[in-house]
């Protein structure tokens, strides 16, 4: 999934409900978005429908990324749980800068320098 950008907008999703105890994952993920090595937009919805869901039901951190699945923004995987869900349908320049937004965020909240 998160190597899915069918539109090329390079937008993806950062699923937070603005939950306290997600404060310092949401605001790493952001603030990493905005690397100048990053070329990605974040849009951040409120979704609960998906492995994240489990950790807030506990009260533990979490926040969820990948491409505009949610909200009807048609750029979902068309071959999401299908055969045809291959490598080749996949933009490996999109996955690595979210890759990087994922591994800067882990930085800043390990204070890597």
């Amino acid at each position: 999934m998160p190597g899915y950008d069918s539109d090329g907008d390079r937008v993806y999703q950062l699923i937070d409900c603005e939950y306290e105890h997600s404060r310092h994952l949401r605001e790493a993920v952001l603030h990493a978005t905005d690397s100048p090595s990053v070329n990605l937009t974040a849009e951040v919805r409120c979704e609960g429908r998906s492995d994240h869901q489990s950790f807030w039901d506990i009260d533990q951190p979490a926040v969820m990324t990948l491409e505009r699945f949610f909200g009807g923004q048609s750029d979902a995987n068309h071959c999401y749980h299908k055969a045809c869900d291959r490598v080749d349908i996949l933009d490996f320049d999109y996955m690595r800068d979210l890759t990087q937004v994922l591994a800067l965020a882990a930085m800043d909240l390990l204070e890597v320098p």
